[in-house]
């Protein structure tokens, strides 16, 4: 099963500042809103070694999605090394009453600093779930973010922010990973009411255009989504890929364990 890879983010740091996830090729996925008119942009680069050792890379929007979708394709100058192509997944449908786990990384507003006249931003992994059934105005998935200490801000970072900011800016463009498969990218900051809770531009509204298809199979891209298999949020082996026993199965130990020994042995 592919998992959630959390080196492919990057930061958008022109024209305005935000996340970006690497797809495949030299490809970034991201949101169109961070982009205003321009199609310029520069992407933060970081050493694997010393994470404050930083270059920005002048790189191009290459697409932008209909139709107010805020969704965007980042290409990178052809100095940098392509990557493996990520898989695209499919949410089951909304009529569907399931859970699915959800993950990504983003550069949250609540985690950047200044010390010495040099700003700071912090990678934040952040966790929790999409509930199929419950959708947003304008197509858009709810994220509900894990209530976790290690995830949500402190009050002590809530107060360092203005009134009219939200502690996830700087998140937009983060890819949602679900079991291993990108669905989306989070594009909107929670309302204050809300604050637990993110939402994402799903990538169903453009699995079937024609561009975003062509753009991906050029950079060996398979555009075509895998459909999310959601396990149990309440099984703690949720790693176990075989299905449940039936309610009808009975135990013959005397052939099961002469079985196991011909399989192990």
């Amino acid at each position: 099963m592919p998992q959630f890879q959390p080196d492919r983010a990057l930061e958008i740091v022109a024209p305005k500042y935000g996340t970006a996830y690497r797809i495949g090729g030299r490809l970034l996925l991201t949101c169109r809103h961070l982009f205003d008119n321009s199609n310029d942009c520069k992407v933060r680069f970081r050493s694997t070694s010393n994470y404050s050792d930083k270059q920005d890379i002048d790189a191009q929007v290459i697409w932008k999605a209909p139709d107010n979708i805020d969704i965007a394709l980042v290409e990178l100058p052809e100095t940098i090394e392509t990557c493996d192509p990520v898989s695209f997944g499919l949410l089951p449908d909304a009529s569907s009453t399931q859970k699915v786990k959800f993950d990504c990384l983003g550069f949250p507003l609540f985690l950047r600093y200044v010390e010495d006249e040099i700003k700071y931003a912090t990678g934040l992994h952040i966790e929790g779930t999409v509930d199929v059934a419950n959708r947003v105005p304008h197509h858009r998935l709810l994220l509900n973010i894990k209530d976790s200490k290690e995830i949500q801000p402190t009050d002590e970072q809530l107060e360092r922010l203005a009134e009219d900011q939200s502690p996830w800016q700087g998140t937009s463009g983060s890819a949602i990973v679900c079991y291993g498969l990108v669905i989306g990218v989070q594009s909107k900051q929670p309302i204050r009411d809300r604050p637990a809770s993110l939402e994402a531009e799903s990538l169903a509204r453009v699995y079937d255009n024609p561009e975003w298809c062509e753009i991906l199979e050029n950079h060996d891209i398979d555009p075509e989504p895998k459909p999310v298999i959601s396990a149990s949020l309440k099984s703690s082996s949720y790693r176990n890929q075989a299905p449940p026993k039936p309610s009808y199965f009975v135990e013959r130990p005397e052939v099961s364990i002469e079985l196991n020994k011909l399989l192990l042995s």
